[in-house]
C-alpha cells in the first residue's frame, strides 16, 4: 500500500511539473505587470486562445509573437498605452506563420525616432509582418524609421489603425534619388502564405508619412486579389512617384477612400499605377477599378535629384497597361499646373483603348484634366467638370451640399460598389449613388467663407552673422475650405542674400490644414551698403579758392603799404585799416595753408550690422480669393 501510494505521489509530481511547463490551451487573461513583468514574458507565457491585457504605461521593448494564436491588447486604448521599441530595431515582429488569430490592437507602437536628417543605424519598422497572416487593429503607429507596418509575404487584416510620421532609415544626406525606398506607412510585398485569406487594409488613416521614393502612405506589390478600402490617405510625401500609393500589381480594387493634400516628387499626387499582366506569377485577368474615392488638392513637387521618371497626374499617373482599369463615381479636384489624369506615352503601345471613366467630377483650378496619352472624357458617360461644393458635417470637410452636381450623379453599376458610405451611411439613398466617399446632402448654414490664406514666419526676424545662415519656419494657413498648391518664392533678394527653401512648393487639400516649411537664409555681403560718416571730406575746389583769396589779400597789403609810403597816397587810405588788412590775409593764409585746428572732426567707426529685408510670397494656384501673400522678412547682418 505504502508503495501505491508512493507510486500516485511520483506520478502527480511530475505531472504538477509538467503542467507547470506547458501552458495548458485556453481562454485565460495573463495582466501585465500584474501577472508577468513584460508583454515579451506575458507572450512566453500564453496558450493559443488566451489574452494578454496590458495595464497603462509605457513599455521599452521589442515583443515576437512567436507563432501564437493569441490576443495583446490594452486595457485603457492606445493613448495610454505604448510600446517603445528604444532604437532597437522591429518593434512588433510576426514571423512565425501567425494566423488571423494573432491579434495586436490598442497600442501606441513606436520607436522614437529622432527627427531627421539623423541617420539611425538599424531599420526600426514599427511592425514587421514576413510570412503571416495577423490581425492588426486600433493602433497608433507613430514615430518609426523604415516602415510603419511591413508585409513581406503575408496576408495581413490591417485595419482601424492611425500611421504616422514614418521615415527613412537611411541617411537622407547620402540619398541622389531613390537609393532608398522606405519610409512608406504601409509597405506590402508578395503574397499570403494562405490561399484563401488576402491582405486587407481598410478604415486607417495614414499621414504625414515621407517615403524615400515610391509611396508615402502605402507602397503596394502584391500578387492576391485585394481591396483597399475607406482609408484618409492625408498629406503624405513620396520623393518619387505616389504621393499616397504606389502600385506595382494587377488585381486590386480602390474603393471609398479620401485621399488629400499628398505629394510626389514625380507621376502620380495621389496614386501612380504601374499595372502590368503578371506579378509574381499572376496570369489572371487584370481589373483595377476606383471607385467612389474623393481626391482633393494632391500635387506634384518634381524631385531634382530623379530622371527619367514621368512627371504629371497629379491626382492618378499611369506608367503600363491601362486598358482595364475602370473610374466610377470619383471626385478629383486639384489646383496645379499638372493633367489631375496623366498616361505616361512610353506605355501607349501596351494598351488598346485608355481607362474607362464613368460618372466622374474631375476639376482643375489652373490646369488641364488631362495629359499625356489619356483624352479628356469630360462630358460623356456620365463625366462632369464642377465645382462639387463640398460642406464640413461633424468636423468633415467632403460632405456635399445641397444642390451639389454629384449628388445623386453616380453609377449605380459600378463595380464593389459598397452598400455602405465612408461613415457607415446607406447608399443609393435616392435612388441613385452619390459620386465621392459620402452619401445624401446637407444645406448649408449661413454663408460659406471665401477660399483664401495668411502667410506668417516663426521667427519674425533673424540676425545672423556675414557669411553664415539661418533658418525660419514658414506657416501657410487655409482657410475657407482652400484647394490646390502653393508656390514659394523670395523673389530678388538683396545683393549678398540667398535663400532656399526646404519645400518650395505646398498641397493643400480643402481641410484647412496648416503647412510649414523652412526657409534659410545665407548671407555674405562684401561691405555695408549703409552711407558711412567719417566726417566732412575735404572740399578741393574750395581750398584753392582760399589760397588765391590769401595771396590776392596779401598783395594788396603790399601795394597798400608801398602806396602809403608816397606822400601822393599817404591820407588816401587811413592808417587804421592796415592792422585790418594784415589780420584777413594772415587768416586767410593760415586757412588756405591748413594751418590751426582742422574744421573735419575725426573719422567715425564703421558700422557692425545692417538691417535689409527680404520679400516672401506664397502665390496660390488653386481657388483663393486672393491670387498672393506676401511678407518683408527683416534679417540684421553683423559684421
Amino acid at each position: 500500500m505504502s508503495n501505491l501510494i508512493c507510486v500516485s505521489y511520483r506520478v502527480s509530481s511530475i505531472l504538477l511539473l509538467l503542467a507547470g511547463t506547458f501552458p495548458a490551451s485556453g481562454q485565460n487573461t495573463i495582466h501585465v505587470p500584474g501577472d508577468q513583468p513584460t508583454i515579451q514574458a506575458a507572450i512566453t507565457a500564453a496558450a493559443n486562445g488566451d489574452t494578454v491585457l496590458v495595464a497603462p504605461g509605457s513599455y521599452k521593448e521589442n515583443i515576437d509573437f512567436r507563432g501564437k494564436a493569441i490576443t495583446v491588447t490594452s486595457s485603457a486604448g492606445p493613448a495610454s498605452t505604448t510600446i517603445d521599441g528604444g532604437q532597437n530595431g522591429v518593434v512588433v515582429t510576426f514571423q512565425t506563420n501567425e494566423t488571423r488569430s494573432s491579434t495586436l490592437n490598442g497600442f501606441t507602437i513606436t520607436d522614437n525616432a529622432p527627427p531627421l536628417p539623423t541617420q539611425f543605424s538599424v531599420v526600426a519598422d514599427g511592425i514587421l509582418v514576413t510570412s503571416a497572416n495577423p490581425t492588426i487593429t486600433g493602433n497608433i503607429i507613430t514615430g518609426n524609421r523604415g516602415y510603419g507596418i511591413e508585409v513581406y509575404t503575408g496576408g495581413a487584416l490591417i485595419s482601424g489603425n492611425t500611421i504616422s510620421h514614418t521615415v527613412t532609415a537611411g541617411d537622407p544626406s547620402q540619398d541622389f534619388g531613390c537609393d532608398y525606398i522606405d519610409g512608406s506607412g504601409i509597405y506590402v510585398f508578395g503574397g499570403s502564405t494562405d490561399p484563401t485569406v488576402d491582405i486587407q487594409i481598410t478604415n486607417n488613416v495614414i499621414e504625414f508619412n515621407r517615403a524615400q521614393c515610391y509611396g508615402g502612405a502605402i507602397f503596394y506589390n502584391y500578387s492576391g486579389a485585394s481591396v483597399i478600402a475607406n482609408n484618409t490617405l492625408r498629406y503624405n510625401v513620396a520623393l518619387g512617384e505616389g504621393g499616397a500609393i504606389y502600385v506595382y500589381a494587377s488585381n486590386v480594387s480602390f474603393v471609398q477612400n479620401l485621399i488629400v493634400g499628398n505629394t510626389s516628387g514625380a507621376g502620380g499626387g495621389g496614386i501612380y499605377l504601374q499595372i502590368i499582366s503578371e506579378v509574381n506569377g499572376n496570369t489572371g485577368p487584370l481589373n483595377q477599378f476606383l471607385v467612389n474615392n474623393t481626391f482633393v488638392g494632391n500635387t506634384i513637387n518634381p524631385n531634382p535629384d530623379i530622371f527619367d521618371f514621368y512627371t504629371d497626374g497629379s491626382q492618378v499617373a499611369f506608367g503600363g497597361y491601362v486598358s482595364q482599369v475602370g473610374f466610377f463615381n470619383n471626385i478629383m479636384i486639384s489646383g496645379d499646373t499638372y493633367g489631375e489624369i496623366g498616361c505616361d506615352p512610353n506605355y501607349q503601345y501596351l494598351s488598346g483603348a485608355p481607362p474607362t471613366f464613368n460618372n466622374n467630377d474631375i476639376l482643375n483650378f489652373s490646369g488641364a484634366r488631362f495629359g499625356g496619352w489619356c483624352p479628356d472624357q469630360t462630358g460623356t458617360k456620365g463625366n462632369i467638370s464642377a465645382n462639387p461644393l463640398f460642406i464640413a458635417v461633424n468636423s468633415e470637410p467632403y460632405h456635399l451640399q445641397t444642390g451639389s452636381p454629384t449628388v445623386d450623379s453616380g453609377d449605380n453599376t459600378a463595380p464593389d460598389l459598397p452598400s455602405q458610405d465612408i461613415d457607415g451611411n446607406p447608399r443609393t439613398q435616392n435612388g441613385t449613388v452619390n459620386m465621392g466617399v459620402y452619401e445624401g446632402a446637407s444645406p448649408p448654414s449661413g454663408t460659406p467663407p471665401s477660399p483664401n490664406f495668411s502667410l506668417t514666419a516663426s521667427p519674425t526676424s533673424l540676425t545672423i552673422a556675414n557669411g553664415q545662415s539661418g533658418q525660419v519656419t514658414l506657416t501657410i494657413s487655409p482657410s475657407g475650405g482652400y484647394i490646390g498648391a502653393f508656390s514659394l518664392s523670395c523673389g530678388t533678394p538683396p545683393a549678398g542674400m540667398s535663400c532656399y527653401f526646404g519645400s518650395p512648393l505646398l498641397a493643400s487639400g480643402g481641410d484647412n490644414q496648416q503647412l510649414t516649411t523652412t526657409l534659410t537664409i545665407s548671407v555674405s555681403v562684401a561691405t555695408p551698403s549703409v552711407a558711412v560718416s567719417r566726417g566732412v571730406p575735404e572740399n578741393k575746389s574750395l581750398r584753392a579758392s582760399l589760397i588765391l583769396t590769401a595771396l590776392f589779400s596779401m598783395a594788396c597789403l603790399a601795394f597798400f603799404c608801398s602806396m602809403h609810403t608816397s606822400k601822393r597816397f599817404r591820407y588816401a587810405v587811413p592808417s587804421t585799416a592796415l592792422p585790418v588788412i594784415i589780420l584777413i590775409g594772415m587768416g586767410l593764409f593760415s586757412t588756405a595753408c591748413g594751418g590751426g585746428q582742422s574744421s573735419s572732426p575725426p573719422p567715425s567707426p564703421p558700422p557692425t550690422s545692417e538691417t535689409l529685408n527680404l520679400g516672401i510670397t506664397a502665390s496660390s494656384m488653386g481657388n483663393a480669393t486672393a491670387p498672393s501673400h506676401s511678407l518683408n522678412f527683416p534679417v540684421t547682418i553683423n559684421f
